[in-house]
């Protein structure tokens, strides 16, 4: 094994550490009718750290199984301690900060048309959903669009790629690409712990961080790299996550997005690279849903018992119009906080809300 498929086995071993780690120590409670004392999972931790030192031999597949060893008892100390101490960040874990709360009250002084436009943009901003609906929030849950409202790596993303487009204006100097990438990644961590820092935000922010860390290094970054790097991490900080279902969802998604998406856009012919062609970018749309879904459907069928029926139909529609409205968002809400904001772009946004909205409830209806 080498390079990403050391890293690989490093992560997952990590990982199934955590998992065991979590399951023993719910298991010594139950037993123990209380919480689980630290020598019940803490033992076994140990024998693994004795049998990783044990092993003979010093060719390197000795070496990679006591190295795997460690880890698997590091991610079970990891679990155990995090149980015990209560070390960690929960979902949601971080109080939303007076930043999150100033843009949900310059969102509601904003001089929108329609009465859903800024409970929308609060929800999609700052994950508020408190002003919306109740039959809005269940057209999204019935069209399958119910992650739409809910902050997640989706909407970081797209805060990632309006800050890439808008600094890039800046050149590409050196000295100026790290400044770019250190204000990206010092931007996202503001915006990812004022907002709630659930799981998914974390997750992205993690990939964000380690992508831009990459640039600034010179070096190529991989997305299997990155993802195992970022999981290992999260789980290190926060062992708790790995019973999270925005856990679970967020990285079994982007796991869809690296091994299923490459081969299923692939399959379209020709060149992907800088094509126009208008049926191939449907294409994409489908198979970045399929990927996605075909990967968390398992999950969230063990935790919500339901599979959007017409998922690819939200996807394909709803997606791009939650993009255009985050940018338009972003973009009115900036020049508001200047004086400057044109009321064509208030119009815009509003009629990008209101076509969301229109999305969601006709699929919820089908």
């Amino acid at each position: 094994m080498t390079g990403a498929k050391d890293l690989a086995a490093l992560s997952f071993t990590f990982t199934a550490g955590v998992i065991a780690g979590t399951c023993l120590t719910g298991h010594i409670a139950a037993i123990c009718g209380g919480p689980a004392p630290w020598y019940g999972a803490g033992a076994i931790s140990c024998a693994l750290c004795a049998a990783a030192f044990c092993i003979a031999g010093k060719g390197r597949r000795h070496i990679m199984a006591k190295i795997l060893f460690l880890y698997l008892s590091t991610g079970i100390l990891c679990a155990v301690t995090s149980s015990l101490s209560g070390i960690g960040i929960a979902e949601g874990g971080y109080a939303a900060s007076g930043l999150a709360s100033g843009v949900r009250s310059m969102i509601d002084g904003m001089p929108f048309r329609s009465g859903n436009t800024a409970p929308l943009l609060k929800a999609l901003v700052t994950g508020d959903r408190t002003g919306l609906p109740p039959e809005i929030v269940r057209a999204f849950r019935e069209s399958g669009a119910s992650h739409i409202l809910a902050l997640s790596g989706l909407h970081l993303g797209i805060i990632y790629i309006i800050l890439l487009k808008a600094l890039s204006i800046l050149g590409n100097a050196p000295w100026v690409k790290t400044a770019r990438s250190l204000s990206i990644i010092l931007f996202c961590g503001i915006y990812t712990a004022a907002t709630g820092a659930s799981a998914s935000l974390v997750r992205a922010f993690l990939f964000i961080m380690l992508n831009e860390s990459a640039k600034m290094l010179h070096r190529r970054s991989d997305p299997a790299r990155v993802f195992c790097a970022a999981l290992m991490f999260q789980l290190a900080i926060s062992p708790g996550e790995i019973k999270s279902p925005g856990f679970q969802l967020s990285y079994l998604a982007m796991a869809g997005i690296i091994i299923l998406l490459p081969r299923l856009k692939a399959w379209y012919p020709g060149d992907d690279k800088g094509s126009a062609d208008p049926v191939r970018k449907i294409w994409n749309a489908m198979a970045l849903a399929v990927s996605c879904q075909m990967f968390t459907a398992p999950a969230a069928w063990f935790h919500f018992r339901t599979f959007p029926r017409y998922f690819l139909i939200t996807n394909l529609l709803a997606l791009p119009v939650t993009s255009l409205l985050m940018m338009l968002s972003v973009a009115s809400m900036g020049l508001y906080a200047l004086g400057i904001c044109p009321g064509i772009l208030i119009r815009v946004t509003d009629f990008a809300s209101d076509t969301l909205i229109f999305i969601v409830n006709i699929v919820s209806s089908m």
